[in-house]
């Protein structure tokens, strides 16, 4: 028996989970001269074809490691084999040589991190107040989330100086869709792995600060935001004469110092993290 023709018929890739759980396969046609059992040695090349072996790297992707071919007689001279391949990392699949773990990808992951926030309008737009337009002490709060993303990636080296310039500082750039000043860099976590190709494992933890009250600018978003309030507050109009009010109580106060009401609060904002590009990381979303 031998081959007359060999002919790729079809390829391509299925997705399967994250990224070391991609599939693909390899699809030939192969017509004998005479009858067979579909018995071939492997890799089998004719008219310039060639069905690989098992465990040789995808021609148009190097991750991929081949598996063992799988062979259906279609007719007495007429084979179908197909090439099942994984990316590398798979339980099970052949080592690629071509690759280091520098080439692996990162790994992506979403949390939740809660907080409580005071707020001066509910989801309504009423103004939270008591019967004589004073805000309530303490303020009221609610629950909200802020999302966290988790990038962990193989880095050839970690200079134990990132963690201080870039941990607690607000994102300048836009980053992964959220306007500047609306990401922070939490924890960078680092661990050297001694392999072949030492490296280092190295995640980064971003929290995106969303769900602001309306108004709040995106510079704002990682302030710290405090009504504005005192025992001392300026007369109405051209009264520039300080007033102290009657035992000792707080009132609400504009941007100019007089008292205003709970309809018409001003919230002083208060810088607690520097911000910094974080270009230079290479975490972008188009960038890993």
């Amino acid at each position: 028996m031998s081959v007359v023709s060999v002919a790729e018929s079809w390829s391509g890739i299925t997705w399967s989970g994250d990224y070391n759980e991609r599939q693909t396969v390899r699809a030939f046609t192969v017509e004998t001269s005479t009858p067979g059992r579909g018995v071939f040695s492997f890799p089998l090349t004719s008219g310039g074809v060639t069905i690989p072996a098992q465990g040789t790297p995808h021609p148009d992707a190097a991750e991929f490691i081949s598996g063992v071919p799988q062979i259906t007689a279609r007719g007495p001279t007429y084979f179908e084999i197909r090439i099942p391949y994984v990316a590398t990392g798979i339980a099970g699949a052949e080592p690629n040589p071509n690759l280091t773990p520098l080439d692996q990808a990162a790994e992506i992951s979403w949390d939740d991190d809660d907080r409580e926030v005071a707020y001066d309008v509910d989801l309504d737009g009423n103004v939270v107040s008591n019967a004589w337009d004073q805000p309530f002490d303490p303020p009221l709060t609610r629950s909200v989330s802020d999302p966290i993303l988790v990038i962990e990636r193989n880095e050839a080296a970690f200079d134990p100086d990132t963690k201080l310039d870039y941990q607690d500082t607000i994102c300048a750039e836009d980053f992964w869709g959220a306007p500047a000043g609306r990401a922070r860099m939490g924890k960078i976590r680092a661990r050297s792995v001694n392999a072949a190709t030492p490296y280092w494992r190295v995640a980064y933890r971003i929290a995106f600060r969303m769900n602001t009250p309306a108004g709040v600018a995106d510079a704002d978003a990682w302030k710290r935001a405090v009504l504005d309030k005192g025992t001392i507050y300026k007369g109405d109009g051209d009264d520039k004469t300080l007033h102290a009010t009657p035992n000792g109580e707080q009132v609400l106060l504009d941007a100019d110092g007089r008292a205003t009401d709970a309809a018409n609060p001003h919230w002083i904002y208060f810088t607690e993290f520097k911000t910094k590009g974080w270009s230079p990381l290479g975490i972008d979303r188009n960038e890993i």
